[in-house]
């Protein structure tokens, strides 16, 4: 475990899926905000990173979008993950490029009217990235990604905890196995203030716990078929389920769950088969079992399906539905609950109109009770939707700069629990 002033680094950036690319249905302008620095900066005015022009244009077709932010930095940048904060903010977690090759982790916190309040960056030198986060019991933070040093062979995992204001308090970097690459994608913390990890580490699903201070307790990996990844790590039983997916020795795609006891000794596994790929974006607990939210797409098909399942604690399937229509890509990248229904984050895609965010509420049983989408003429994929302390959503993620350019850069949005039709 080392300490650190804020320092940290991440991989090159990199669209998650190719989708079709036309015109979308709104323009938006390009955002100006804060500048950012290697240390906590604050804004010198009231900011709107993006004008009061843009969130107008979007609300015009979109009454429930109450705001619409992308990141100001002459980079490309993707926000991976969003953290609810105090009073209806959030923080936004990701990646950016650095001089067209290195990456930084960075984190932004935002008010809830959409002022962005400070960005740390967290560097070291070579590739950073930052893939998950939580608030802490004591309203810290724990962030979690993977570290390649220039000098090093193989990447690793890493945990930084931040104090409120993002400064660090310390940062551990480690393998799950020394020989091949890792990273961390989740992160919890247990009610006696350990950290537990769930992420990748080369072709197999991994898991840590450290304790309060950064200091690696324990590490486990989990092999079958072809490889296996975990996206997602929830409590659950005196032990942790680990959400991911499996790969196939025939390259066909399952969506994974994975118990273990408290030590990290594995109990049982099931797989989900939907079609012939199928992956896992993000799992949840819900009050007798587990929701997980991917994508499927069946053989030969050139579109895919968003997809929600429902399972108890023994991971037995209650429901499993897929939605979208024909001809359109729909996917399924994150959920949340709202009281007794559960809202779905992901992007559609059709022939006439780019990938925008598309949003679904759905009741205990599967039914989809609304539906709405909102973007720009640039293609949106969403990395992650919160429910906000003042009742609202919050969805982060990563749209195109351009229709012809492979660069990105991070955006937020928040939005009503009351759409448009």
């Amino acid at each position: 475990m080392t300490n650190t002033n804020n320092t940290s680094q991440s991989d090159r950036i990199v669209s998650r899926r190719n989708v079709l690319r036309t015109t979308g249905l709104i323009t938006l302008l390009s955002a100006t905000g804060t500048n950012v620095s290697a240390e906590t900066t604050d804004s010198n005015r009231p900011s709107t990173p993006n004008s009061d022009d843009e969130t107008s244009q979007i609300s015009k077709y979109h009454d429930e979008v109450l705001w619409y932010r992308t990141s100001d930095k002459d980079s490309c940048e993707e926000f991976r993950h969003v953290i609810p904060t105090v009073g209806g903010g959030v923080m936004t977690l990701g990646m950016a490029t650095v001089d067209g090759e290195w990456s930084d982790g960075w984190q932004h916190d935002w008010t809830a009217n959409g002022t962005k309040r400070w960005t740390v960056l967290h560097r070291q030198t070579g590739h950073d990235a930052l893939f998950g986060g939580i608030r802490t019991a004591t309203n810290r933070f724990a962030l979690c990604g993977h570290s390649h040093s220039e000098s090093e062979d193989t990447a690793r995992a890493y945990v930084v905890e931040t104090n409120r204001r993002g400064r660090t308090r310390w940062t551990t970097h480690f393998h799950f196995d020394q020989r091949v690459d890792d990273q961390a994608t989740d992160i919890i913390q247990t009610a006696d203030g350990k950290f537990v990890v769930a992420g990748s580490s080369g072709n197999r699903a991994a898991m840590a716990t450290l304790d309060a201070t950064g200091e690696v307790q324990w590490t486990r990996t989990y092999s079958g078929d072809k490889s296996l990844d975990a996206v997602s790590i929830l409590e659950a039983d005196n032990g942790f389920v680990l959400g991911g997916t499996v790969t196939k020795q025939d390259d066909t795609t399952a969506c994974l769950l994975l118990k273990t006891n408290s030590r990290g000794r594995e109990q049982w596994r099931r797989r989900y088969i939907t079609g012939t790929s199928a992956h896992l974006a993000e799992c949840i607990s819900t009050e007798t079992g587990y929701l997980m939210a991917g994508t499927a797409q069946q053989e030969h098909a050139f579109t895919a399906d968003a997809l929600v399942m429902k399972t108890t604690n023994q991971g037995d399937v209650v429901w499993k539905e897929t939605y979208g229509d024909p001809g359109e890509h729909a996917t399924a990248d994150s959920v949340t609950t709202i009281g007794d229904s559960y809202v779905i984050a992901g992007s559609r895609s059709e022939d006439i109109i780019g990938e925008q965010v598309w949003l679904n509420q759905l009741n205990k049983n599967g039914d989809r009770t609304w539906s709405t989408a909102f973007g720009t003429e640039r293609d949106e994929t969403p990395s992650e939707v919160v429910t906000t302390d003042d009742g609202n959503l919050v969805i982060g993620g990563t749209r195109k700069l351009s229709e012809h350019d492979n660069c990105s850069e991070g955006f937020v949005a928040k939005v009503t629990l009351t759409p448009s039709y």
